[in-house]
């Protein structure tokens, strides 16, 4: 499919905490059509460092379609020709730099100010993004969803779909879910946040006339993405210099091409990625908790949603026990819940690589 990123304007936005936003973009994308009665509708919340690119092309040049092309289009699991399709940035904006993504967030101008917001940009909770994504759907005239289907980040929108507007959604499948923050996974989004703050260039936050925290950010993506990654990455690689005829063994100049691959993956994304930006999406996840109370079952109770639980067996970053625990909540207040764990050495990237696993029990969900 060949696809157009959409931008809607929303004049004033009125944050969980109370801040007010005016002039609101945000981008989003659709791919197919709504049908008359407005109740065929899918949304797909972003993860935490993904667009709304979730499928299709922008051009037939582009190297690679989005992210869940395997997935979404006419035919395929979440059918184009049945089903309208909706994905949307985020008020975070995490790839800022990235030319199709227009979103506001703390790289945008203050029109206050006439400056960028920087950390002056107000802190923004899951709560936010399901609020700004009800009214996009609103405006593009969706009277019900027929799912919710979000992974990573994506599964806590999910889940605090299901809770705020418990009429307004039918399903949900939460991929590689955590429906609320423990101690230990917010002190590893702080870990993955520090070597921006630690970077002189930093500047706390006031960076955007001036040289970019770089070194930090490119740091703060080789820790994530090697939480990310699980024992399956690497396995081949071992202890195999980064170069043929310079041995780690020899040199402490000489390195592992584990560590190289990883360190170059995580440079190209400085390209695209905000470090700002970063910090604000650590902080929307270590808020979360669904519906914003104390316990898993008092947050769940509102939920009327019908639910598809799907951890990936070698996730060390949100362990299948999260998906579990959510499971064990939804099911104490009554609800119809379907779980399924991913086989994979891939870690939380599975739930990209060997989502062809979820798709038999996607589609019952959406039948």
């Amino acid at each position: 499919m060949l696809v157009e990123k959409k931008v809607m304007e929303i004049p004033a936005f009125q944050t969980v905490s109370g801040s007010r936003l005016t002039g609101v973009r945000i981008g989003y994308e659709v791919y197919g059509r709504l049908n008359a009665a407005g109740d065929n509708a899918i949304l797909i919340p972003r993860s935490y460092s993904s667009t709304s690119h979730v499928a299709g092309k922008y051009s037939t040049t582009d190297a690679a379609p989005g992210i869940f092309d395997s997935v979404i289009g006419p035919g395929k699991t979440l059918d184009t020709d049945r089903y309208f399709i909706v994905s949307t940035d985020n008020l975070i904006n995490v790839a800022a730099k990235d030319p199709t993504v227009t979103t506001v967030g703390p790289s945008s101008t203050n029109p206050a100010t006439g400056k960028p917001y920087g950390m002056r940009f107000p802190i923004i909770q899951i709560r936010d993004l399901v609020n700004a994504d009800k009214a996009i759907l609103d405006a593009l005239g969706v009277k019900k969803l027929h799912a919710v289907v979000g992974w990573s980040m994506g599964s806590m929108q999910a889940f605090e779909w299901s809770v705020a507007y418990p009429d307004f959604v039918s399903r949900v499948g939460a991929l590689l879910p955590i429906a609320q923050m423990d101690g230990y996974t917010v002190a590893q989004l702080d870990n993955w946040g520090s070597a921006i703050t630690l970077d002189p260039k930093w500047n706390n936050g006031d960076y955007y006339e001036g040289p970019a925290p770089t070194d930090g950010l490119t740091r703060t993506l080789n820790t994530l993405h090697i939480t990310q990654r699980s024992y399956g990455w690497g396995t081949n690689l071992a202890a195999t210099p980064s170069k043929p005829d310079r041995s780690p063994a020899s040199s402490w100049d000489a390195g592992f091409a584990a560590v190289a691959n990883m360190q170059a993956a995580s440079a190209a994304r400085t390209k695209v990625f905000d470090a700002n930006a970063i910090l604000y999406g650590n902080r929307a996840m270590q808020l979360f908790s669904v519906g914003g109370v104390a316990t898993l079952e008092e947050g769940f109770r509102p939920a009327k949603a019908k639910f598809l639980i799907v951890p990936a067996r070698s996730d060390v970053l949100f362990f299948p026990a999260y998906g579990q625990r959510a499971v064990e909540a939804l099911r104490k207040n009554g609800r119809d819940v379907t779980y399924l764990e991913i086989d994979g050495t891939g870690g939380h990237f599975d739930g990209v690589f060997e989502i062809k696993q979820a798709t038999s029990a996607l589609r019952t969900l959406l039948q």
